[in-house]
């Protein structure tokens, strides 16, 4: 299969499913609101999302490597969306506990099709001299959803109701289901019987525990942005989460440009990769310091956007340590960690924030990305 029609079926699978993950958190205030919780509890709830894939994701890339890409993503997108369906209608009644159930549900089923895309890339662009750039461009996906959930979603909900927006997550699952099974072949499946060769763990685990602490940062941000800026900073909701979808808007331009850079600096993507984590960090530091002034504002969106500019380097530098065949399992792995430290950070931050100060939070976030530069800097040296 030709890889641009690999990359256009990611680029639109990898949107339709960020525009669950990233969409949450932009109707933070709605869901605070909807079911009467707190910032500790909405927090905890957007986590349980992220958690739940993390614990199906290995499952699905060790039937990846077996199974057809097209297969796996068609399910998990078809799957998704009715669950969705059903956390309309557990909303509806104002049920918060079976919206959560719900929505872990839809999240652990969202993630196969986001695991096959990724698999199906990194086979038809491995080795080419636009490997970076392609995972640039189709990581740049995931803020394109996160633009077109946080616009659209706070807006149906505040008009129509919470259950609405899942409503409209649900049939964005099922037209992205279709174009995949029109668009992607059937691959080669590898033989259940077949030995499949080993990855270089030594190499990778490093990456591993520095990409599950940059999450951490990341999302711990994400999560909490429109709240800090609706709570704290006195934004009217709509308005805050205009913010949140200019933060996914100028993510996409810098994805696209760090992959775009490190396939023009050799061994450049670690380079680029740990430059992101402390410059994340510093501005964190920064917005932690500036807590009772206006400067703090920009300096905590700028952190935000740092913080999504690393994703594509990720991939690509664990892509590249592993064997064709093992693709599966091994982006398994990588993804569960990405989830799991996505799901952790609001579960972790809110409550801490919501006891002493955003300042603390922003402070224990800054300390995750520079541990996650150092790990990066010291697996680095022993797979030499």
């Amino acid at each position: 299969m030709r890889p641009g029609a690999v990359l256009a079926a990611s680029v639109v699978t990898q949107a339709t499913v960020s525009a669950m993950f990233q969409g949450l958190p932009a109707l933070g205030p709605a869901l605070q609101t909807t079911f009467g919780l707190n910032t500790a509890t909405v927090g905890i709830m957007l986590g349980c999302v992220s958690v739940g894939a993390a614990t199906v994701v290995i499952f699905w890339g060790r039937l990846l490597d077996r199974t057809a890409d097209r297969f796996i993503a068609a399910v998990g997108l078809f799957g998704s969306s009715l669950f969705l369906i059903c956390a309309a209608f557990a909303a509806r009644m104002s049920t918060a506990w079976v919206t959560a159930v719900c929505l872990v549900a839809a999240g652990g089923l969202a993630v196969a099709p986001s695991l096959a895309i990724t698999s199906g890339m990194a086979r038809a662009f491995k080795g080419t001299k636009r490997f970076g750039l392609a995972f640039g461009i189709r990581q740049a996906a995931v803020p394109v959803g996160g633009v077109l959930a946080s616009v659209t979603l706070p807006v149906i909900a505040y008009s129509h109701g919470l259950s609405l927006p899942f409503v409209v997550l649900a049939v964005a699952m099922v037209v992205s289901g279709i174009y995949v099974l029109f668009v992607i072949r059937h691959g080669e499946r590898t033989p259940r019987s077949a030995q499949l060769p080993s990855a270089d763990w030594h190499r990778i685990i490093p990456l591993l525990v520095s990409c599950a602490l940059y999450t951490f940062t990341q999302i711990g941000i994400l999560a909490l942005l429109t709240l800090f800026l609706f709570n704290e900073r006195g934004w009217d909701p709509r308005t805050a989460a205009l913010m949140y979808s200019i933060v996914m808007a100028s993510a996409i331009g810098s994805r696209i440009a760090v992959g775009h850079l490190a396939d023009r600096l050799a061994g450049g993507a670690l380079r680029i990769y740990r430059v992101i984590g402390i410059v994340t960090a510093l501005l964190l530091i920064a917005s932690a310091a500036t807590a009772h002034f206006s400067i703090v504002v920009p300096l905590i969106i700028l952190a935000a956007i740092s913080g999504m500019t690393w994703n594509p380097l990720i991939f690509a530098l664990t892509v590249q340590a592993v064997p064709p065949a093992r693709l599966g399992a091994t982006q398994g792995v990588v993804t569960s960690v990405i989830f799991l430290g996505a799901g952790l950070a609001p579960i972790v931050i809110a409550p801490i924030t919501s006891a002493t100060s955003w300042s603390v939070g922003w402070l224990i976030l800054a300390a995750a990305c520079i541990v996650g530069a150092v790990i990066a800097r010291v697996g680095k040296a022993q797979s030499r």
